[in-house]
Formats: C-alpha cells, sequence, structure tokens
C-alpha cells in the first residue's frame, strides 16, 4: 500500500471530500497517512518492517518478537469507532480550523 497521498487528487471541498472519502481504499490511505505522515509503523512495538493484507485492509508487524497485526485506528481514540466517525471527526476539525477540504 502506498503511504503518500498525491496533493493534486485530494478534494478541494466539502463534498469532494464525503465523495473521496467514500471509497473503503481511499478512506483507510487518507487515515494511514494522516497518522504515519512518514511511513507505518507498528502501533504495539513501534518496528517500521510491515507488511499490509490487502484483504483485510490490516498490516502486520515483521519484527521478529511482535508479528501482530493492526489496523490505522489500533492503539488511537477511534479504535472501536467505524472509520466513517473517524473521517467525519476530521472533516469537523478542517472545516472548524477554516481549512478548504
Amino acid at each position: 500500500m502506498e503511504n503518500k497521498l498525491p496533493r493534486n487528487v485530494l478534494p478541494k471541498n466539502l463534498m469532494g471530500a464525503i465523495r473521496y472519502l467514500s471509497d473503503p481504499d481511499a478512506c483507510l490511505d487518507f487515515i494511514a497517512e494522516m497518522r504515519w505522515p512518514n511511513g507505518v509503523t507498528c502501533p504495539h512495538c513501534g518496528g517500521d518492517r510491515v507488511s499490509y493484507l490487502k484483504t483485510r485492509r490490516i498490516w502486520r508487524c515483521m519484527k521478529g518478537e511482535c508479528h501482530k497485526q493492526f489496523s490505522a485506528k489500533t492503539g488511537s481514540i477511534f479504535e472501536e469507532s467505524p472509520s466513517r466517525l473517524v473521517l467525519q471527526g476530521e472533516v469537523r476539525k478542517h472545516v472548524k480550523a477554516g481549512a478548504a477540504i
């Protein structure tokens, strides 16, 4: 999974954000990019050797003593929330800040 979203593809307004983030893969890319701007790391051990399991939309740590699976929400306050709620919160935060999303 590519971790850098091309900035020219990101939505420019709220309706564009809603359309863009309605795709589960785009939604996951967006959340992962916000959480790990320098590349995905394991929230359990901090390891940066991870493997992405596309069929389940999760990562697996490849560090010898860890090997745990995790999602973009693991270890965050959104861990028990559906992705849509996470994105609504992010959209609200940007709208309040006056950003053009």
